[in-house]
């Protein structure tokens, strides 16, 4: 009997404890609760936009931000707000607009910006440089780039727009400061000094990124073999490499590669420069002005 008691009062004792936590915790659940429901409904939208599904998504977002007001302070509501409005055809939005959206979330959030970068990936697919260095600045805020990844990106930008080349210079010189000898950061300048015309300059450097980059590859890898697009007029098929080799890898080099090309030829070194034509459409692509 005793037994029996004690059991009972840690049930009712575990019971009032429960009560008692949920006094607490009730106004805090509920008021989380519009938000997680509107993270929910985002999520709903952001797969709708993966399909094309341009209504659903439409009424997903509406539902998330009639849940909760504060899901337009997140950056991936933004991201998924942009890609709605870009990717639907029933609405002629530009992509103006799209930037006059990009500063609206920025100024409800500052964390917002980093809803740009997607857009800069946008307006670069587009060629549209000038535009996407202006959405780079937003991504980064008024501040200013605070390390050598934002140094970097901010100058290849300038140099993709070929606007703001002496700032670019400065700014990457400095990202190579903090890292120094980074085959990514060496690529950017040598593209910086490639529109300042200083093209001999902007080879040593090349050179020095690609020897560290094409030693990662498998040595029969490196170049077109010798009976490959002889003539590298692109009349061969484009090359396929084996699945072994990270896709990702080598079309990061394709583009550094593809930037020497462009030097080359401006040193009017043209037997060498058909050289990186013929690796890069034996990696399987195309070498013109869309590897940026």
């Amino acid at each position: 009997m005793n037994a029996y008691m004690t059991k009972s009062n840690r049930y009712a004792t575990g019971a009032f404890i429960a009560f008692l936590v949920g006094i607490v915790m009730f106004p805090l659940l509920w008021k989380a609760a519009p938000l997680e429901y509107a993270k929910w409904q985002l999520a709903a939208a952001a797969n709708a936009v993966v399909h094309s599904d341009w209504k659903k998504a439409e009424a997903h977002l509406a539902a998330a931000e009639q849940s909760s007001r504060q899901v337009r302070e997140l950056p991936d509501y933004w991201g998924v707000y942009l890609k709605l409005v870009n990717g639907d055809p029933s609405r002629d939005d530009s992509t103006s607009t799209l930037i006059e959206e990009l500063k609206e979330a920025i100024a409800e959030n500052s964390q917002n910006r980093l809803a740009g970068n997607w857009l800069v990936e946008l307006l670069s697919e587009q060629g549209r440089f000038a535009e996407a260095l202006d959405c780079v600045k937003l991504t980064i805020g008024d501040a200013g780039p605070s390390d050598a990844n934002e140094r970097n990106q901010l100058a290849y930008y300038r140099s993709l727009a070929n606007i703001e080349l002496e700032d670019a210079l400065k700014d990457i010189d400095k990202a190579l400061a903090e890292i120094p000898d980074e085959p990514a950061l060496l690529d950017t300048k040598a593209w910086v000094l490639y529109r300042l015309k200083r093209y001999a300059e902007a080879l040593v450097l090349i050179d020095k990124a690609l020897e560290e980059l094409l030693g990662l590859i498998p040595e029969e890898y490196r170049e077109a073999p010798a009976d490959y697009d002889p003539a590298g007029l692109g009349t061969a098929p484009l090359g396929k490499l084996p699945a072994t080799l990270s896709k990702e890898r080598m079309d990061s080099i394709a583009v550094i590669r593809f930037h020497r090309m462009k030097i080359l030829e401006a040193l009017n070194r043209h037997e060498d420069a058909l050289s990186d034509y013929r690796a890069i459409r034996f990696w399987g692509t195309e070498p013109d002005d869309r590897l940026y």
